[in-house]
């Protein structure tokens, strides 16, 4: 039943505009994702992405503490010079903001943990 509406949306249009379109609908459903550098014990995960807000790219990171010990953890990006100090108690999780209102939709994030 689909193939009935495309095929004249198709032929209606150049081979090359429905690419186009292919092409830019794929680019736009790419997720923004950060680089990452880690040091520290193999219970600890992160991730670092991106939003779209307002007047720029809100950068944020994420760090599960999946160790039966308590960690701190220091997080630097790439975006922002700051570092920031975070507690996780055992098997937690945070979400912090870096930085808000970035024009870079990628940065890179450093994380040191140790446990207490």
């Amino acid at each position: 039943m689909i193939s009935e509406f495309i095929r004249p949306v198709i032929r209606a249009r150049s081979t090359r505009r429905a690419w186009i379109a292919v092409l830019a609908t794929g680019f736009a459903l790419v997720p923004l994702f950060a680089h990452a550098e880690y040091e520290g014990p193999d219970c600890v995960t992160h991730r670092g992405h991106v939003i779209y807000q307002a007047y720029g790219y809100t950068h944020f990171v994420a760090i599960e503490n999946g160790c039966e010990e308590a960690v701190s953890c220091r997080v630097r990006t790439s975006a922002t010079s700051a570092e920031v100090r975070v507690r996780l108690d055992a098997s937690s999780s945070k979400e912090i903001v870096t930085r808000r209102g970035s024009p870079a939709r990628e940065f890179a994030v450093t994380l040191r943990c140790e446990t207490e």
